[in-house]
């Protein structure tokens, strides 16, 4: 009675009895008013509630109409036929989209049967493969173990024959041991002559000298004797004043500080000190050193001996050791006649060679010592060599000798000889080398 005095409706009777109120809503619009009597609230969700009221009206409406207008539709005779084209349409959508399936399903399994041929075609190659490469393995395997029991009997025949060559060697010293201080014959493997070309004629330079321009290039043959009593050592002496050559190379006017005096000087104290080491080993016959210009003669130091055991045993010591900070180079040569090897003309200063010429142009020895062997005729300088050497200090041999054993120093005889292989080489001469490389020391016997 409290609400209705309250508030007046100000619908009208058709749309209030349309839009009653529940009994809960109107419990809780009561509450609320009995709450708090504002009518403005109140007001406010009266709207509200008629607002949803006229949408459910209207959506019940709607779905009335639309359910009325389907039904006329369905019984309509050209809804039916379009439902039916539906339906075929359908139909034939899903036969086309199986017959796609189907043709997918065929070009898979083609290509899936590609794949797997590929595949296993793949594998077999990959299997052949493997097995080649396990057959080419196996094969190399043994041809590395064949290879290396190739080298492994090489080594064994080498060892047998270095085994053989050392006892060889060593019968080889035993006989050379007996030939130089018993007296013994000659080893007849060191009596060998080698030739450069055999068959053809004789270089009539080295057949006279020992010594050719052209070495072993030389298109004549060269007969190197296996053992002779010349003992030939290249380039042994060497002085700025038969270093002709430098006169290009450096200043022109360098040569006149140098005068022909004191190059011989200097070629005669290499004389003294020289000729007694080489004495010491046996008579001395013939010493000639070379002053030419050519390379292959300048330098060169020739010794003759008396007999052969000195030779050999002058070549034993001196092959290897050291002289002036170079290492000497000794070989066994052949000069037949000296006369015919020394260039006559060069003493009276008339070589029409000059500097070409390939005789050998050598120092005037002091005292015009081995003057006679110049001539191929018996010596009897000695006497007056070693009269005019009585008059000089006396020097002890040893003390004055620029020999050394050793690169650095020639103090001591402990010191190895250090060995260079010859320029020229022979049978006889690697077969000396050979022995000398047994590094021998010095002041010993072989």
């Amino acid at each position: 009675g409290q609400l209705v005095a309250c508030a007046r409706p100000r619908y009208p009777s058709s749309r209030c009895s349309q839009l009653s109120i529940l009994p809960q809503e109107f419990s809780l619009v009561t509450g609320s008013v009995a709450g708090c009597p504002v009518h403005k609230e109140w007001r406010a969700q009266a709207k509200k509630m008629r607002r949803k009221k006229i949408r459910q009206l209207k959506a019940q409406e709607r779905d009335s109409l639309l359910e009325e207008e389907r039904k006329m539709q369905e019984n309509s005779p050209r809804y039916q036929a379009w439902e039916q084209e539906q339906q075929v349409l359908e139909e034939f959508e899903r036969e086309q989209e199986e017959c796609l399936n189907w043709e997918r399903n065929v070009l898979w399994a083609r290509d899936e049967e590609v794949a797997q041929r590929q595949w296993r075609e793949r594998q077999a190659k990959l299997a052949l493969a493997r097995e080649e490469k396990t057959k080419q393995e196996l094969r190399i395997r043994e041809e590395w173990e064949l290879e290396q029991n190739k080298l492994r009997v090489a080594e064994e025949i080498e060892s047998k024959k270095k085994e053989e060559k050392q006892h060889q060697l060593d019968e080889l010293l035993r006989q050379i041991d007996d030939f130089i201080n018993k007296g013994k014959d000659l080893p007849i493997s060191l009596t060998v002559t080698n030739e450069t070309n055999p068959n053809k004629p004789l270089c009539p330079f080295f057949s006279k000298t020992g010594a050719c321009r052209f070495g072993d290039r030389c298109s004549r043959n060269h007969p190197r004797p296996g053992i002779s009593k010349v003992l030939l050592i290249p380039g042994f002496y060497s002085h700025f004043g038969i270093q002709n050559f430098l006169q290009d190379e450096y200043d022109t006017d360098i040569m006149l500080e140098y005068e022909d005096s004191e190059t011989y000087q200097h070629f005669k104290e290499f004389f003294d000190d020289v000729l007694l080491e080489f004495e010491r080993f046996g008579r001395v016959v013939q010493f000639k050193v070379c002053r030419n210009f050519e390379p292959h003669l300048r330098g060169n130091v020739y010794v003759e001996y008396a007999s052969t055991q000195d030779a050999v045993a002058a070549f034993q010591k001196f092959q290897g050791r050291w002289y002036g900070g170079r290492q000497l180079n000794v070989e066994f040569t052949s000069v037949p006649s000296w006369r015919n090897a020394i260039c006559g003309l060069f003493f009276k200063a008339r070589c029409p060679k000059g500097k070409g010429c390939n005789f050998l142009h050598v120092f005037r020895n002091p005292n015009n010592a081995f003057a006679n062997a110049d001539l191929d005729h018996g010596s009897s300088w000695r006497k007056k060599w070693n009269r005019s050497r009585s008059k000089s200090p006396s020097r002890s041999p040893r003390a004055s000798s620029s020999f050394t054993t050793d690169r650095t120093s020639a103090s001591g005889s402990s010191f190895t000889t250090n060995l260079i292989p010859p320029s020229e080489s022979s049978f006889a001469t690697n077969l000396w080398l050979s022995i000398s490389q047994l590094a021998v020391p010095i002041g010993h016997t072989v």
